[in-house]
């Protein structure tokens, strides 16, 4: 077995992308994967070069079982063990670590998300945790609509920030006449009907105290989304409001930003709540959420004809590697199902070659889903359709 040792540089801590996965998916087999969480001292976890050390005989194991050569395991298994002797993985880190390993290639991926340590041993990298909590440690802003101190945060798995505003974001409701707004930026408007023209709205006037608190915080919140709409859509990621229920649903009434998450933090963002607290609260909101991708996917998959929609296991295991699935949805979370994937597919086992004989039903059909150019969606089971473990959309 010929092992050529590509290896990728250790990174700043970061959410691989699909084209990172792809490369993982061309991975020849037998394929290690290990996946390891975080370790800060003090917190009683060994430290990450430990448990790779402590990994190593487990995976020569696997490796025995299904009749790699000892010559070949070694090779193998060199990167792996030389990344056990290196100063990042004996130093504490947040966040996780993902390892692939194949007889041609050698990734290492620092996440910023914790996840439990496993170690897998398959005919192709066990893609589906790193694609699972992809999607769910995306990186997310935070919108804290507190009145006297207005701030955006970014939230990439653990981690939490918060940004520089843009000079033209209002930091407090009382700023808007600093910022030079006309006198009547805050008179009451309705809706100027039709054949009105180019006119925004026809004023009507008012004296009531609470028609102007509102009318004053309605352009409060405008001046924010008008603010912010150009830095969010440069990134294009989910956006979550936190907020009184009144500053949101006056917020969510204006907002100009499409890709925001319907459900809201409740709650003044000043009460209390730090940041990182802000940050969780916001990704628990944010779990059902569908970006519009996913949403068009599961469009496709309602208009496409009967016969060209399965919930099948088997039957989608056989189209992905006959390169038929154009989409593939797999719900995220759930135990294994394993089985013999190469006698599925009726896939001839050559001399001396790893067998496919207990790898992952779900993780071998994304795979070859995306060796096949198909596209693959891992959605939460409240979105998947009919409630199945899997359900694709053929091509032919």
């Amino acid at each position: 077995m010929q092992t050529d040792v590509v290896s990728s540089p250790a990174a700043e801590l970061s959410i691989p992308d699909w084209k990172e996965i792809r490369v993982l998916c061309e991975y020849a087999r037998p394929c290690i994967s290990l996946y390891l969480g975080g370790h800060s001292k003090g917190s009683g976890s060994a430290p990450t070069s430990e448990r790779i050390r402590r990994a190593l005989p487990e995976i020569e194991r696997f490796l025995f079982e299904r009749g790699v050569s000892e010559s070949d395991c070694a090779a193998l298994l060199a990167p792996i063990a030389q990344m056990a002797r290196s100063e990042r993985s004996s130093a504490g880190h947040a966040g996780g670590l993902a390892v692939f390993r194949s007889p041609r290639g050698f990734a290492e991926m620092w996440l910023p998300w914790s996840l439990a340590d496993l170690v897998v041993v398959e005919s192709r990298c066990f893609i589906r945790p790193l694609c699972e909590m992809a999607r769910a440690n995306q990186k997310l802003f935070i919108l804290a609509l507190a009145r006297k101190h207005v701030r955006l945060l970014e939230s990439v798995g653990d981690h939490c920030s918060q940004l520089l505003l843009p000079p033209a974001v209002p930091l407090e409701i009382e700023a808007l006449n600093a910022r030079g707004q006309p006198a009547d930026a805050f008179r009451n408007r309705s809706s100027a009907g039709p054949g009105v023209g180019d006119k925004e709205g026809v004023g009507f006037g008012s004296g009531a105290g609470h028609d102007k608190d509102y009318q004053k915080m309605h352009a409060f919140h405008k001046a924010i989304d008008r603010g912010l709409h150009a830095m969010l859509a440069a990134c294009g990621h989910p956006l979550v409001v936190a907020g009184t229920e009144a500053d949101v649903a006056s917020y969510l009434k204006i907002n100009t930003y499409k890709p925001t998450v319907a459900r809201a933090v409740i709650g003044s963002p000043d009460g209390g709540l730090t940041d990182i607290e802000l940050c969780k609260l916001a990704r628990h909101a944010s779990q059902d959420w569908l970006s519009d991708d996913e949403s068009r996917a599961l469009q496709r998959r309602e208009r496409a004809p009967q016969g060209r929609i399965s919930t099948e296991s088997l039957e989608i295991l056989r189209a992905a590697a006959a390169g038929r699935i154009m989409d593939l949805f797999v719900s995220a979370g759930g135990t294994r199902q394993c089985a013999n994937v190469d006698e599925i597919c009726d896939r001839t086992q050559l001399s001396g070659e790893f067998p496919g004989s207990n790898d992952d039903l779900s993780n071998a059909a994304m795979v070859e889903t995306v060796r096949h150019y198909g596209q693959v969606w891992l959605l939460p089971p409240e979105h998947m359709p009919e409630s199945v473990r899997m359900t694709a959309v053929f091509r032919y």
